[in-house]
């Protein structure tokens, strides 16, 4: 249910970076490469389309590319407490996130507790399918199965 905007794009993909990023980090120095890698290919991806977005000036694009910056290492934080927390810490990081960032007004927005338990369980799901992934998949061949959505339904 989410618009079909750049933030959105952006939010979807970080939480995928996230989750990839925390299994890497299991691989020592290897991880840590990938993981740089990866996070590196972010930017310049986040750079390409939000060029592609119209004539927008440099500075003001560098601007909001450093804003969500910002966000994306505050997100890693909060994400990383709710991995390691139970499922209310991470669906409060999910929602802090997917929902309320959304939004300008946080009185106004409710939270939607069957997406949210989605959003949970997929996390939920996608790590424990990352954790027994094997390293030489992840490291050497760049084989990453993401688990659908649909099938975390309950």
């Amino acid at each position: 249910d989410m618009p079909d905007t750049f933030y959105s794009w952006f939010l979807v993909t970080e939480l995928h970076v996230w989750m990839l990023s925390s299994r890497l980090m299991n691989e020592g120095e290897y991880g840590k490469v990938v993981r740089n890698a990866m996070v590196e290919a972010l930017w310049q991806d986040c750079e390409l389309r939000a060029k592609s977005l119209g004539d927008v000036p440099s500075s003001i694009r560098s601007k909001q590319i450093l804003s969500i910056s910002e966000e994306f290492q505050a997100a890693l934080f909060v994400y990383d407490e709710g991995l390691l927390g139970n499922d209310k810490d991470l669906a409060n990081a999910l929602w802090r996130r997917f929902f309320l960032s959304m939004h300008l007004n946080e009185d106004e927005q409710v939270p939607d507790m069957e997406k949210i338990a989605l959003l949970v369980n997929y996390v939920r799901s996608t790590m424990h399918k990352l954790d027994n992934t094997d390293a030489v998949n992840l490291l050497i061949k760049s084989i990453v199965q993401w688990v659908p959505l649909q099938d975390t339904l309950e």
